[in-house]
């Protein structure tokens, strides 16, 4: 929301004051509380305001407020029933604060649903890349077996050499060296792939652990951007609680003027636009 937004209803309360026929020093400060706030006002204008207005200082300060309660001193030269204009816009509640309140929440989900969809997928990644670890212990066995067939076959080979009339038929021969061939082969295969899967393991441990360690760093950054925004929250329910008091201290009801909106509404009626445009905001991302 731009700041034009936000003082727009104070240029619609300034019109209605105008109908009302409320005084116009006043108006004019509401118009322009920017270019009111950085001019310093002379001595010599505020004591002539003090003079020219309908009710001293003196006896505002200490006559009764409309609840019965007494009214706080006022400084010497300052009208109790102008607003100060400080007050007419308070920079805790501008358009840029909330706008930046608003998205700081937005990014903090954004963020945590894609921690969120990460996790999942690595947890997907490492349950099947478990499985394929497993079969591990079933290539050992076998890699022992395949060893074991291959002395056996040695043996056997050594055995008909030293038996020289006992030596086995060539075909009995050929088909025993062509299954050492096959089992040396085979043997070199899983150590092959035995290999793999240590180096397999190794890597997958290491993303382990740097996938623990960037979680634990997503973690601490969400929790951080969650405590800022129960801060800015914070701060902003006590402004909302505030501004009656406020109302009172600086501005007393006026029951004689018709129509003159209040700062409370005036609060009221600026936040009521910072949650709709919030609002319509979160609807079009």
């Amino acid at each position: 929301m731009s700041a034009a937004g936000v003082k727009r209803p104070i240029a619609a309360s300034a019109a209605t004051r105008e109908e009302t026929g409320a005084p116009k020093s006043s108006i004019r400060r509401e118009e322009t509380p920017s270019a009111a706030a950085n001019m310093e006002i002379p001595k010599e204008d505020r004591s002539a305001r003090t003079e020219g207005t309908s009710i001293p200082a003196a006896a505002a300060s200490s006559g009764p407020s409309p609840r019965g309660l007494a009214q706080p001193d006022l400084p010497t030269g300052l009208d109790p029933n102008e607003v100060p204009v400080g007050l007419i816009e308070d920079n805790l509640l501008s358009a840029e604060l909330c706008n930046e309140s608003l998205s700081s929440i937005h990014r903090v989900y954004k963020h945590f649903k894609r921690v969120v969809e990460r996790s999942r997928l690595k947890s997907s990644i490492l349950v099947v890349k478990a499985e394929r670890l497993n079969d591990a212990c079933a290539l050992r066995e076998e890699l022992l077996e395949k060893d074991a067939t291959i002395t056996e076959l040695m043996q056997q080979i050594s055995n008909l050499q030293a038996g020289g009339s006992a030596i086995a038929p060539d075909e009995t021969l050929l088909k025993c060296q062509q299954e050492r061939d096959q089992a040396r082969r085979d043997c070199e295969g899983l150590r092959q792939a035995n290999a793999d899967l240590e180096y397999y393991k190794e890597s997958m441990e290491a993303d382990l652990r740097s996938a623990d360690k960037k979680l634990a760093e997503n973690l601490k950054t969400i929790q951080k951007l969650n405590r800022d925004v129960e801060r800015r929250d914070k701060e902003i329910e006590d402004l909302e609680s505030a501004d009656r008091e406020v109302v009172d201290t600086v501005q007393p009801p006026r029951p004689c003027v018709a129509g003159c909106r209040s700062v409370l509404e005036r609060l009221r009626q600026v936040l009521d636009l910072l949650r709709n445009s919030s609002q319509r905001q979160s609807s079009q991302k």
